[in-house]
């Protein structure tokens, strides 16, 4: 009964999120260099159009921090895991696609692989490690303290644009 409780997994929503609450990637008047969006945000729907799903503020956040010019590039990350859905589309594709959809243009999105965060955080680790300016993450609010946990481990240090709340 504990574990199928509706309050118990809202009480756990709410703690994960908590940290990042007071955070509204709009309103920090800061300039990105890049922001790296997880995937995660979009798919394909039944008539082979794009459409955001429950995590798709990931896209929309992405997608108003360019239009609001502050970051200069956008790092859409994720690979589908073909034993999972071989029919699945890379969810950095799906990304990218959907922000270029939204008037951010192709030129200033980049892909990156990884089937998981840590695949991911792997990645940007070597690629951000030494790197100068500033760096966003952008992911759901519940996820970013395990997405920031594993960045940190890679060292990778990112300032969290957290997205998706649910609590």
């Amino acid at each position: 009964w504990i574990v199928g409780s509706g309050h118990v997994s809202a009480w756990l929503v709410e703690s994960l999120e908590r940290p990042y609450l007071s955070v509204n990637p709009l309103k920090l008047n800061q300039r990105f260099e890049t922001a790296v969006l997880l995937g995660g945000g979009g798919g394909i729907a039944a008539n082979e159009r794009l459409q955001a799903n429950a995590s798709g503020d990931r896209i929309v956040l992405a997608a108003q921090l360019w239009h609001q010019g502050a970051v200069d590039r956008i790092i859409c990350t994720g690979r589908k895991i073909d034993s999972m859905n071989p029919d699945a589309v890379d969810p950095a594709i799906t990304g990218r696609d959907m922000l270029v959809s939204l008037g951010v243009p192709e030129d200033r999105i980049t892909l990156l692989g990884g089937r998981n965060t840590a695949e991911e955080m792997k990645q940007l680790g070597e690629q951000f490690s030494a790197a100068s300016g500033e760096v966003g993450l952008i992911t759901s609010a519940w996820h970013m303290p395990r997405a920031m946990r594993l960045a940190e481990a890679n060292d990778f240090h990112p300032i969290a644009l957290p997205a998706d709340y649910r609590s």
